[in-house]
């Protein structure tokens, strides 16, 4: 009995020397114990729960002993290096693949290839180094695919045109500055939003943008509402993507809204009564849908939504095609986002800060960026306008009552007041009345009223509640409102490209 007892000790003992030899252990911001072998030109973290810990472990075993290591051992060597970790280990920030300084606006990018290269965008340039040379630290996992190559000065954004079918083209510039951003984890973020019929390849178009910004083992998800599923998620993936989603609910817009802009959630630690540990969400966002999945201001506020067209019959592609083609323009798209973030980091501090929209962020690294395509930083903000005034549009279309509300106000010189029974009246002969959707009540309509006040805010109409005359309401045109215009900007020549 105690000659086995001794064998197993000795295997654990021979496993740990041989980890020891090669990997240093420290503690990262998340307080998960992390594992660094650092071999010229590569300087690698793995956590030390991880299956490529532990392949390492049985890798070391093995070719130091020619024999296997038993998964009891294992766990013994990991718990070993989790405590050593723990107390004895220095404290690292470990970011994935992206890494942002933000007092000086440099942006590493770890590009997980076998030559372990680091690529760094400073002063409007992209160059080179390897891991062990970069001043940063990252974490990888075997779900992590190398990115695409950096091709100096052959960069072609236009190419994205193949892969992302927008129904107005003048977006592709806004959707450009919205992956970079993705990239350079400058939060708070704001929400992409694939819309469009089916066969507009709105799947396909969320796909290409996370091949381009986290490539490797990044499914579409479901959305579920489950904020300790999206947070363990977040802690593996640069971006999420939420597939063909249904529209989201206040509590699911919330929920969102605290994914973009960053929050913490509490939940109980594993094997344990009280103990707790906290989770911190932060993470861009991609989501696809049919119908305009949008519905709340904040979140509406939050977002940018990109109208699909639909692909014709005679321009579809197999996925084995797109897969080939895709392997030729990668680099190429990518390399365009590289130089334009570049521009964009350079230039950001020189963007001047008056009259910013909510997402002041994304809007003044899309004004550094406007360069790229040689437009001007008015001219960058009105696009982003004017995909804003277009969303609202969108969601308001989705209701018929509030289409017509809408129709009304617009019409009229003065100002209307009265309850929900009161305006269903002024309305009942408007074409709409007959639509799914239509409130068949004064409390349905009032409810209506009340949900969309702010999205006929952003169309023009003021919905104010008068406070001496219960249930009543004052409808009215806002003074100087404008709708927003037909954006004149250089055109960037894009031509559909698909089929070709």
């Amino acid at each position: 009995m105690s000659s086995k007892k001794d064998a197993k000790q000795s295997n654990v003992d021979v496993a740990i020397e041989l980890i020891d030899r090669h990997f240093a252990f420290s503690v990262d911001q998340n307080k998960q114990s992390i594992a660094t072998m650092a071999i010229a030109p590569a300087r690698i973290n793995v956590p030390v729960n991880s299956p490529e810990f532990k392949s390492h472990v049985r890798d070391a075993f093995f070719q130091f002993t020619g024999k296997s290591i038993s998964a009891n051992n294992v766990k013994e060597v990991v718990e070993h290096f989790t405590t050593k970790a723990m107390f004895s280990g220095e404290k690292y920030f470990l970011n994935r693949r992206y890494s942002f300084e933000t007092q000086t606006n440099e942006l590493f990018i770890d590009k997980c290839d076998d030559a372990c290269t680091v690529l760094h965008l400073k002063d409007g340039q992209v160059t080179s180094m390897t891991q062990a040379e970069a001043p940063v630290e990252f974490s990888f996992d075997e779900s992590m695919d190398p990115q695409p190559d950096y091709l100096p000065g052959e960069g072609n954004w236009k190419l994205i045109n193949k892969y992302v079918h927008l129904a107005n083209e003048h977006l592709y510039p806004l959707l450009m500055v919205h992956i970079g951003q993705m990239m350079v984890r400058m939060g708070p973020y704001a929400m992409a939003c694939f819309v469009g019929q089916a066969g507009s390849g709105k799947s396909e178009a969320a796909r290409f943008i996370l091949s381009l910004i986290d490539p490797g083992n990044n499914p579409l998800l479901s959305f579920t509402g489950n904020e300790k599923d999206i947070a363990i998620s977040v802690r593996r993936s640069v971006a999420l993507a939420f597939d063909n989603v249904e529209p989201f609910s206040k509590v699911a817009a919330n929920i969102l809204c605290r994914l973009l802009t960053g929050a913490g959630i509490r939940t109980r630690q594993l094997f344990t009564d009280t103990g707790e540990i906290t989770l911190e969400i932060l993470s861009p966002i991609i989501v696809t849908s049919i119908d305009q999945p949008i519905r709340t201001d904040d979140l509406m506020d939050r977002s940018i939504t990109y109208l699909l067209e639909r692909i014709p019959a005679n321009k579809r592609k197999t996925m084995k095609d797109l897969i080939v083609q895709a392997k030729v323009d990668r680099p190429l798209i990518f390399s365009a986002i590289l130089d334009m973030v570049a521009l964009g980091l350079k230039n950001i501090d020189s963007v001047a800060e008056e009259e910013l929209p909510r997402m002041a962020d994304f809007a003044k690294f899309a004004c550094a960026c406007a360069p790229y395509f040689g437009l001007t930083s008015k001219q960058m903000l009105e696009l982003y306008a004017s995909s804003q005034q277009e969303m609202v549009a969108d969601v308001a279309d989705d209701s018929p009552f509030i289409r017509a509300v809408h129709r009304l106000i617009s019409r009229k010189q003065e100002a209307w007041q009265g309850n929900a029974t009161e305006l269903l009246k002024e309305l009942e002969f408007a074409p709409e009345v007959v639509q799914k959707g239509w409130p068949q009540s004064s409390i349905a309509a009032g409810k209506l009223l009340t949900r969309y006040s702010e999205v006929l805010n952003k169309l023009g109409i003021d919905v104010e509640k008068i406070e001496r005359h219960r249930r009543q309401v004052r409808l009215s045109k806002l003074p100087h409102f404008q709708p927003a215009e037909e954006i004149e900007t250089p055109k960037p020549n894009i031509r559909r490209t698909i089929g070709k």
